[in-house]
């Protein structure tokens, strides 16, 4: 081989490397998907504090449930959503998809609250005295589930999808 074709080959070595690295720090979801705005602008939320570089908020709804949301997007992609509901009395509605719904509509996107509504649609979450864990049909999520549990006198409600 002569000096040219090595210094070629060197050259696409490079390149290549270079080009890997750069592929590497990209990310497949966009990073900048969940913003403070999203709660600051939620009329049901009375009160929250955002943590940017955790891309997770704490808060108090009007109705005086409490939350936290924890988001995640880059390689992978994903939210994890609690809501408390109490203290337990025979005025919580013995159905809980209102309330899966509204800790939906705080913490997913558009897209992702439909598919849970639409879920919730064919299924009627009773409380139970035992946890209960329901998982909903998606082919885009690796992993998207609801679930409930009593803990004393509250409801403690979960929502949590991912994507890789």
């Amino acid at each position: 081989m002569n000096k040219n074709t090595l210094l070629k080959y060197f050259s696409l070595m490079v390149l290549f490397y270079t080009c890997s690295a750069c592929v590497a720090e990209e990310c497949a979801f966009n990073k900048n998907l969940f913003l403070e705005k999203m709660y600051s602008e939620n009329k049901a939320i009375v009160s929250h504090t955002w943590s940017e570089k955790q891309k997770e908020v704490k808060g108090v709804l009007k109705n005086g449930n409490i939350f936290t949301v924890k988001h995640w997007s880059c390689n992978h992609y994903g939210t994890h959503a609690i809501m408390i509901v109490g203290p337990y009395s025979a005025t919580i509605p013995e159905v809980l998809n209102k309330d899966f719904l509204s800790l939906a509509n705080i913490a997913l996107q558009k897209d992702e609250v439909t598919l849970l509504k639409h879920y919730l649609d064919n299924k009627k979450i009773k409380l139970l005295p035992e946890p209960q864990k329901f998982t909903v049909p998606s082919e885009q999520f690796s992993e998207f589930y609801i679930s409930s549990a009593v803990a004393n006198e509250l409801i403690i409600m979960e929502i949590k999808l991912y994507k890789d």
